[in-house]
């Protein structure tokens, strides 16, 4: 089992079995104060061998200020339910955390960690900054000025 894509984004979710993310990628995010909710989801794509398929599985994550301090941790459980699969073929699981209301204590950096089953898989992370006049409370990664 692997973690085989993780994203930071403004919204997840999960349709017969497919992902669905808007504005994923999330580096930066900027708040006009703090403390301030972080407002994002996880959008994951795990891969489960077929040995993994018939267990319940449990993820958690996370999120860490830059001192190491725990700012949130969330659990969820998953399981793959009637699969027609390959010999030799995985099964990607999509799984979506609500993270919106987990509070960011200042501007600085963290990092979500994710673990499945107790063991680490993936390590997000991403920058907590002030809003500025003109950028407001947005999301994302500053876009090249095209000079």
């Amino acid at each position: 089992m692997k973690i085989t894509t993780g994203l930071l984004c403004d919204f997840a979710s999960v349709r017969e079995g497919l992902l669905f993310v808007v504005g994923g990628g999330i580096t930066r995010v900027r708040r006009a104060q703090y403390p301030a909710a972080l407002d994002c989801s996880v959008a994951l794509l795990v891969e489960l061998h077929q040995m993994e398929l018939t267990r319940p599985h449990e993820l958690e994550l996370r999120v860490l200020g830059s001192d190491g301090e725990d700012v949130a941790s969330i659990k969820a459980g998953f399981q793959a339910t009637g699969v027609d699969l390959d010999v030799g073929e995985n099964l990607p699981i999509p799984v979506v955390v609500d993270l919106r209301g987990a509070a960011l204590p200042k501007p600085g950096r963290y990092s979500i960690d994710a673990s499945i089953d107790g063991g680490h898989q993936l390590t997000l992370s991403f920058r907590a900054m002030p809003a500025t006049a003109t950028e407001g409370p947005a999301h994302g990664h500053p876009m090249p000025s095209g000079d």
